[in-house]
């Protein structure tokens, strides 16, 4: 997929970290394969396209609740980009609010954590505080369903939060949901 990002003038690529390992004994070598296959990525993309601009940016997704992805703790992913970093390798981070609440975050601290890595925010919605809902974990309902966790109210003070965190960089915001029909 990466060759076809860059064949289609894409300028990143967002991945996540697969699976995290089901012994929490390997979590760590778990973040030491990320990081090495992420070297490989990055010089795959120097090697056979020449292309120093092109981003690989890791969204973290929930670690606990549907996906189980190793990457979910936003200081995780901040300490593999400080590491990638320290490699001379490019990194970003895509942040998700859902993903930060589904993880048991506070939205503000986590993208003032990962501000430094992070220009690309998505904005989507997600039930947490009832299991026994239909659309429970990262369904990515719209905003007004009552119930979720970012109805308008939270999502336009998410959106006046960013110009504070990120005062004198350019982000990107998706807003992601699914279309449902009744």
């Amino acid at each position: 997929c990466i060759d076809n990002a860059i064949r289609y003038g894409s300028s990143r690529l967002i991945i996540n970290s697969g699976k995290a390992p089901p012994k929490k004994s390997d979590i760590e070598r778990g973040y030491i394969n990320l990081e090495n296959s992420w070297e490989e990525l990055a010089e795959y993309i120097k090697r056979d396209f020449n292309n120093d601009d092109f981003v690989i940016s890791m969204e973290p997704c929930d670690s606990t609740m549907m996906a189980e992805n190793l990457s979910g703790p936003t200081d995780k992913a901040v300490e593999l980009c400080d590491r990638l970093y320290q490699r001379q390798i490019p990194a970003a981070i895509t942040m998700d609010i859902a993903h930060i609440v589904e993880e048991g975050e506070m939205v503000k601290e986590a993208l003032q954590i990962s501000e430094k890595y992070c220009d690309h925010i998505h904005f989507a919605n997600c039930i947490i505080s009832n299991k026994n809902h239909e659309l429970y974990g990262d369904c990515h309902p719209t905003f007004d369903l009552p119930g979720s966790e970012f109805p308008f109210s939270e999502l336009e003070k998410t959106y006046s939060l960013l110009s504070k965190i990120y005062k004198e960089k350019q982000i990107y915001i998706g807003i992601e949901y699914l279309c449902r029909v009744d």
